[in-house]
């Protein structure tokens, strides 16, 4: 089989992309406790804080803010796109703007409004125009050096984001939580990674359902966010449609569309990620949803990473668990995880 295929996979995966997925628990303990460095924010008393970015670093924020929403009082909204909204004022409110490359143009149009606004704004980059800006005119940024693309800096990119609400005093000090994720991602890659030959490994096995299937990811409450990072590993590392929905609110709508078109059911799979965490009316909603899509007639799988409570575990074995799918999907359609060419054409078009 393809995915047991050392030289096949080398010969596809020309740039070495598993080898940032492999690296995904050092980068997020890294990114941590390097973020531990920079200069406490001169914020107090901030109630909402604007995460601005597009694609691989804005996901980040979604994710911190579906971690924090149970016990932060300070408001996460992550905003895609070229425009700052309207409520955003300078008192109480905050502004990061996350860009890998520091030229993603919504972010720096974002980046310039709230600077006029004179709200209290911070960069995180590796560099590029909107560093420049933030160096030139002393704002804070938190810079990192990442030659990968920005889908597969998230754990720099989070550790930052987490370590920056412990420093404005918004929760508590996450350091052994931090610690347990790490150590249950390292524990899980040993389980999936691409030593592991497909009959024993669980990831290689998704992928394997995947194949000439629409994947459609199911999350709920702090693992809504890592549905949609599924969704959008499936499109840029292997190339391919996907979709994310959410409990409850697919129990109002999605559920009811499982009858047409009948020719397409069988190559839909519908892969829900479960957990002993959520709100027991959840859990209950998603053994039924599962249940209704099998007997559907859909292909259905259901992953359950629970780690005793932990939900920043749960969430990052989640991630990583994805990424690997994604990665073993692009392998067995025999395309490069890396180049994303239809984003390049579109923003040269641009």
């Amino acid at each position: 089989m393809i995915f047991d295929e050392v030289e096949k996979i080398r010969a596809i995966d020309k740039d070495n992309f598993i080898a940032d997925i492999q690296n995904l628990p050092n980068q997020l303990s890294n990114a941590y406790e390097l973020a531990k460095k920079f200069p406490n924010p001169r914020l107090r008393n901030i109630q909402s804080i604007v995460i601005a970015g597009m694609g691989g670093s804005a996901i980040a924020g979604d994710i911190l803010a579906a971690y924090l929403q149970p016990f932060s009082d300070v408001q996460i909204y992550t905003n895609r796109g070229y425009s700052l909204p309207v409520w955003v004022k300078g008192e109480n409110s905050a502004v990061i703007c996350v860009s890998h490359s520091g030229n993603t143009e919504e972010t720096i149009s974002v980046f310039d409004q709230a600077v006029k606004k004179n709200i209290p704004t911070m960069v995180i980059s590796t560099g590029g125009r909107i560093s420049e800006i933030s160096s030139e005119n002393n704002f804070p940024l938190w810079g990192y050096v990442h030659n990968g693309p920005p889908r597969s800096a998230i754990g720099i990119t989070f550790g930052y984001l987490l370590r920056f609400f412990e420093k404005i005093g918004a929760i508590e000090n996450q350091m052994d939580l931090v610690k347990q994720a790490i150590q249950d991602m390292r524990e899980l890659r040993e389980k999936i990674d691409v030593h592991i030959p497909a009959p024993r490994n669980p990831a290689k096995r998704v992928a394997g359902q995947a194949m000439g299937r629409i994947v459609t990811v199911i999350g709920s409450e702090h693992l809504i966010p890592v549905a949609r990072r599924w969704k959008t590993q499936l499109n840029e590392i292997a190339k391919t449609w996907s979709q994310c929905e959410e409990i409850p609110e697919a129990n109002h709508n999605t559920i009811v569309g499982t009858l047409f078109p009948s020719t397409l059911i069988q190559k839909i799979y519908t892969i829900f990620l479960k957990s002993k965490s959520y709100h027991p009316k959840n859990t209950l909603r998603m053994d039924l949803t599962f249940t209704e899509f099998m007997v559907s007639g859909f292909c259905t799988d259901a992953i359950d990473l629970t780690n005793d409570g932990n939900k920043l575990s749960e969430i990052w074995k989640a991630i990583l668990y994805g990424d690997y799918v994604s990665y073993y999907l692009a392998i067995a359609n025999e395309i490069d995880p890396t180049p994303v060419s239809a984003i390049d054409e579109l923003k040269e078009s641009l």
